[in-house]
């Protein structure tokens, strides 16, 4: 599910499938919108919404083929990585390093959305936000911790209020999260692999918040609860503009 709103507009949607699922949100510094089917919506029901003064396409594709989303899954990643064609992956050594790789070798493709927003690549590289990432965790950790799926907190706070709370104070504002509950396979810790290609393959505005022009800064987290050889995970991963 995906998101945005202005300060005065607030939308909320959320899409949840059993043990694999993912939801989007993003939103102007002047607009706080969430996802989740029970609530208000004001964009399509595909659980997508976003809006900014400042919001455009980004027209500025390559010669290379545009990517189609549906035939995006882990092996095109996997075999990215093998052929080292991804920037820093193979200097990674921290988790936000590793998130950071992946999210700007897709933006670095000529991706098409398959939402309502259709936003292509290539579009410019994101910069890492510890203040993002902080208000990424609080999310994670909170939907892990008391068993939901929503861009609303248990407390009731909204992605741009944990956000500006976590010390970033932007003119945009978005949101992705995800979710997987794997039985009988064991943590690799490469599990977020799996975040990334339900992004893009998303019809509910995953894809647009990863590719949007509009954003300069990201930052991303895993929960995961392990209990034997189950093995649950949310991710939350925040853009935001300077």
């Amino acid at each position: 599910s995906s998101n945005s709103s202005n300060s005065s507009n607030s939308s909320n949607s959320s899409n949840s499938n059993s043990s694999n699922s993912s939801n989007s949100n993003s939103s102007s510094s002047s607009n706080s919108s969430n996802s989740s089917n029970s609530s208000n919506s004001s964009n399509s029901s595909n659980n997508s919404n976003s809006s900014s003064s400042s919001s455009s396409n980004n027209s500025n594709n390559s010669n290379s083929k545009t990517i189609d989303p549906n035939s995006q899954s882990l092996s095109v990643l996997n075999k990215a990585i093998a052929g080292n064609k991804i920037k820093g992956w193979d200097s990674a050594t921290t988790d936000q390093e590793y998130y950071l790789a992946i999210t700007n070798y897709l933006r670095s493709l000529p991706i098409k959305c398959n939402d309502s927003q259709g936003y292509k690549g290539p579009a410019d590289p994101l910069k890492w936000s510890d203040q993002l990432a902080q208000a990424a965790k609080v999310q994670s950790e909170d939907m892990l911790a008391n068993n939901f799926f929503d861009h609303y907190g248990s407390d009731g706070s909204s992605p741009i209020d944990r956000m500006k709370n976590n010390g970033f104070i932007g003119t945009y504002y978005g949101e992705n999260i995800a979710y997987q509950k794997n039985n009988g396979i064991p943590y690799t810790g490469y599990e977020y692999l799996i975040a990334f290609v339900k992004w893009i393959q998303s019809t509910s505005g995953h894809c647009s918040n990863l590719m949007s022009p509009n954003f300069n800064y990201v930052g991303m987290t895993e929960a995961k609860s392990v209990n034997g050889s189950s093995v649950t995970l949310y991710w939350t991963q925040d853009f935001g503009k300077k």
